[in-house]
């Protein structure tokens, strides 16, 4: 455990990855300011240290192991509270090294001149980080209940599964497994069964990363020629509002920024952002659940008429 924590003594070089990805990639589905408020936290608690000793492992330890209470009332800015500072958990620091690897691998924030710009330092950078995040997510299972954290932390570490053992991985398959049986048990697929209690960006960030998983799942069922497993017809979770990253700070902005969105939840002023590529990809990929099914059936006529 030590030294998977050790790791944060790159803590300022993650950073600086994390935030370039969140400033031009499209593809984030974890919205910005729930990761950036908690990074920000870590690094202004952990930039410096140079280990951590047996008291403060068990202190982290300890913490993961409280159950993971969300109240109605806390507002997105705010959310980082619950697992940083002296609330510091082991979930945040995988999703820092999932998120930083995935980064790493996009050649992100590196000098050209820099040995850091090698593909062989950045290939063993994101294993380091996949390895260290899996380590946390084997510890976890057995300390705490599925949350939140669980669900962004194996969302990330199925992306970064892609990047670093390629499409065909069983190991991406293997995770995809997780990341959706973690997520049903969680009830993210079923919008019905959505707390009352539960905040609005908290709402919208489960909204999102469903949409996500599901658009994932698609396309690696398509590639390896294999059942999805997160399908339309188990599942009734809503698309996540067509709003931007900043409008889950608050509770107040998110009503705000619903008056500007037309009926079917798409923003009225032709902006393109990360919930509008999640909405689009997922609606994609509803097409794609249905030829999959066709597919994948024993061949018959009544299929080829299908699929005209």
């Amino acid at each position: 455990m030590r030294r998977v924590l050790g790791y944060l003594q790159e803590l300022s070089f993650m950073d600086s990855l994390i935030q370039e990805y969140y400033a031009i990639s499209e593809a984030a589905v974890i919205p910005k300011p729930l990761v950036l408020n908690s990074l920000a936290q870590v690094k202004a608690d952990h930039s410096l240290r140079k280990g951590f000793s047996e008291t403060e492992i068990t202190w982290i330890l300890e913490n993961t192991i409280q159950q993971f209470d969300i109240q109605p009332t806390i507002e997105g800015r705010d959310f980082h509270e619950l697992f940083t500072g002296p609330n510091l958990r082991l979930e945040t620091v995988a999703l820092i090294y999932s998120l930083a690897g995935i980064a790493n691998m996009f050649c992100l924030t590196q000098d050209k001149s820099s040995p850091r710009n090698l593909l062989e330092y950045r290939s063993l950078f994101a294993k380091r980080m996949l390895l260290a995040s899996d380590t946390i997510l084997q510890i976890c299972k057995i300390l705490t209940p599925v949350n939140d954290l669980t669900i962004w932390v194996l969302y990330e570490n199925v992306i970064l599964s892609t990047v670093v053992y390629g499409d065909y991985s069983s190991t991406k398959w293997h995770r995809l497994g997780e990341l959706s049986t973690h997520m049903f048990e969680l009830g993210l697929h079923r919008d019905s069964h959505q707390s009352s209690d539960l905040p609005p960006f908290l709402v919208e960030s489960r909204r999102r990363l469903f949409a996500a998983a599901y658009q994932l799942d698609k396309s690696i069922a398509t590639f390896l020629g294999r059942p999805p497993r997160i399908t339309q017809r188990h599942s009734d979770c809503r698309l996540p509002l067509d709003i931007g990253d900043e409008a889950l700070s608050s509770n107040a902005q998110i009503a705000l920024a619903s008056q500007s969105l037309d009926s079917n939840g798409w923003n009225l002023h032709g902006r393109f952002q990360r919930s509008a590529w999640i909405r689009l990809r997922f609606l994609i990929s509803t097409f794609r659940e249905e030829i999959l099914e066709l597919s994948l059936q024993s061949s018959k006529e009544e299929t080829a008429d299908q699929l005209r």
